[in-house]
């Protein structure tokens, strides 16, 4: 996968710019292309330090970490190199993603070397940490970096409530490849009447959706698949099984790429208890599908706007079935959510990313938001 083609004079203001990234995308590399890749474009040069490989983007130089075995010998070698780096070379700009660990070493390369230094905020920053005993500390670390970017304006305001200076408090979306997650061809037909993808754990809560499942049972037929895996596999499969309805639920297992399954879907359903902006959620919509989701994170800020879903204080159970039954049982009403939902295909892809780098880079060069 490689980010689309920038449009013609949108790099101009950052095109002399040098990065430094220090990363660590572990789950899937391709997390790396997402979220690095949109910024290729707009840069003279992009370094990315990291003890992952990842598919090699034209354009950037990539370093390394040996692989000893052991993570925090890893990461400490990863720390001095970056810093290495930084003090040989003339970096304009530092970028992480997550606090702990790339963050502070980001923020301690970017003092180091006086260069500035950006913090990609994912959900457990501001969700967990700032919430937890050392929250302060988490809080004052956010007004240290010079442009912290979030996944949408909840968590902007939410930075700003903590003290964070407007200017430096920024939208940078995770974008998805348009070219690639796009509806299905008309043809193409509908095998699962709803499809959950994610990690089988306990913020993730997949239970809710065998329960919800369980409980639709009663009032239609259905087919749905489940993506994913973690922890809590044995227990779905566990459940599905109590509840009679393990054959009509496919559990492929993990799915790098699972754009044919949401093109041969009906309907998206998320059911996490906490979660910033899942990508699974973006994919969904940009392939056409209708979505009903949990009243967390930056989620009711992308649904309710698209009117592409339903929104639901609690989804789980029984609540949750009822809205999966009274939006299976409106075909019209179906279909108009459907067609909303492709709406995120201009704001989440790569072109809507690249602009919100743009946004990012004019920050720490001393502008404004």
């Amino acid at each position: 996968m490689s980010p689309n083609p920038t449009p013609t004079g949108e790099a101009d203001e950052a095109d002399e710019t040098a990065v430094l990234a220090v990363t660590g995308f572990t789950r899937n590399p391709d997390k790396f292309t997402r979220h690095v890749g949109p910024l290729v474009d707009l840069v003279s040069h992009l370094s990315v330090v990291s003890r992952m490989r990842y598919e090699r983007l034209p354009g950037v130089t990539y370093r390394y970490v040996p692989r000893v075995g052991h993570k925090l010998v890893e990461l400490l070698v990863q720390f001095v190199y970056a810093a290495w780096l930084a003090r040989r070379d003339e970096y304009d700009l530092v970028v992480s993603f997550s606090m702990v660990p790339y963050g502070l070493f980001a923020l301690a390369v970017g003092r180091l070397s006086g260069t500035p230094v950006h913090l990609g905020v994912m959900g457990s920053d501001i969700d967990v940490h700032a919430e937890r005993w050392y929250g302060p500390l988490t809080v004052r670390l956010f007004r240290a970096f010079d442009v912290v970017s979030v996944p949408g304006e909840v968590y902007r305001g939410r930075l700003i409530q903590m003290g964070v200076d407007e200017g430096r408090a920024v939208v940078l979306v995770n974008p998805v490849d348009v070219d690639e997650y796009e509806p299905a061809p008309t043809e193409t037909p509908t095998e699962y009447d709803y499809i959950w993808v994610g990690r089988f754990s306990a913020e993730k809560q997949p239970l809710a959706f065998v329960r919800a499942l369980a409980a639709l049972d009663e009032e239609r037929s259905f087919e749905a698949v489940m993506l994913g895996d973690g922890p809590l596999e044995a227990e779905v499969d566990a459940a599905l099984e109590a509840a009679g309805i393990a054959d009509r639920v496919d559990r492929p297992g993990w799915v790098d790429d699972p754009v044919e399954y949401y093109q041969s879907s009906s309907t998206f359903v998320l059911t996490s208890s906490r979660d910033a902006l899942p990508l699974t959620l973006v994919e969904a919509m940009a392939c056409g599908l209708p979505c009903v989701a949990p009243r967390v994170g930056a989620i009711p800020e992308v649904v309710d706007q698209t009117r592409a879903g339903r929104v639901l204080a609690d989804a789980d159970g029984e609540a949750l079935a009822a809205a999966l039954a009274a939006l299976s049982a409106d075909a019209d009403g179906h279909a108009r959510l459907a067609a909303n939902a492709t709406s995120v295909r201009e704001r989440y892809s790569y072109d809507g990313a690249r602009r919100d780098w743009q946004t990012v880079v004019r920050t720490a060069d001393g502008g404004q938001a």
